[in-house]
């Protein structure tokens, strides 16, 4: 049985069963919230690997979620071409520093689901998701995730970490661009909401260490990217360490 029901939702919480996820519903839980969590995923792309460990971790919080399944990039909808926008997106937006920066399709397609999913529970105005940007094992070590904004010439360059928590106050550039639009879209439709990331200051070290120790061994990362398995190593070697 769930600790409480999705009728019962008074948050919305964007899951993938990473860490920084994980962290950030053990957050929600302690401050009493009750979050609406949600993964999403592609039809044509789906990966067992992240819905056993979400599954495992639904259980051990006994807390309800929910997949949204997104069918638009198959090829049997009317779609037009799956391998033709996935080039288009490879090609426009690129993170390297070489290509005009824009809104993340990862990113967009996570927000995009969470817009619908706050137009149909109109109580919830907060919409959460983890995110790090005090440092990977240190304060201000570099590691975890980045800020961006723009500079006097125009151009996206990376930011230093914010000194609290995310919020509509302190949105870099990129997430302003994605965010600010959605919001708006809501507000016409009488749903005030914001896009939160509580623990944004923190190190990925801190957040994991929030985490019970039976569920740190529960959470996953990209295994195509091994930035990310490294980072994720690299925490847990400083948390069995005692750091």
């Amino acid at each position: 049985m769930n600790r409480y029901e999705l009728k019962d939702c008074n948050c919305i919480l964007a899951f993938s069963g990473g860490a920084d996820c994980v962290a950030t519903l053990q957050w929600l839980l302690h401050k009493g919230k009750r979050p609406y969590i949600f993964y999403y995923e592609q039809k044509s792309n789906h990966n067992p690997r992240y819905t056993d460990a979400i599954k495992e971790i639904k259980e051990w919080y006994q807390v309800p979620t929910v997949t949204w399944t997104l069918d638009v990039q198959s090829k049997d909808n009317g779609f037009a071409d799956r391998e033709r926008t996935r080039d288009w997106f490879q090609k426009t937006t690129k993170w390297n520093g070489n290509q005009a920066y824009g809104a993340n399709p990862i990113l967009a397609k996570w927000a995009t689901v969470a817009y619908w999913i706050n137009f149909n529970n109109p109580w919830c105005s907060e919409i959460y998701w983890g995110y790090v940007t005090g440092g990977l094992t240190e304060i201000g070590d570099g590691g975890a995730d980045c800020l961006y904004n723009y500079d006097q010439n125009g151009k996206f360059v990376r930011q230093d970490r914010i000194d609290g928590p995310m919020n509509a106050s302190n949105y870099d550039d990129r997430h302003k661009g994605l965010f600010n639009g959605i919001i708006s879209n809501l507000r016409d439709h009488g749903v005030k909401t914001q896009f939160l990331a509580p623990l944004a200051h923190r190190t990925k070290l801190d957040l994991f260490k929030l985490i019970p120790r039976p569920v740190q061994e529960m959470v996953v990362t990209n295994n195509n990217d091994q930035k990310k398995v490294q980072e994720l190593e690299a925490v847990k070697k400083a948390c069995a360490e005692g750091y």
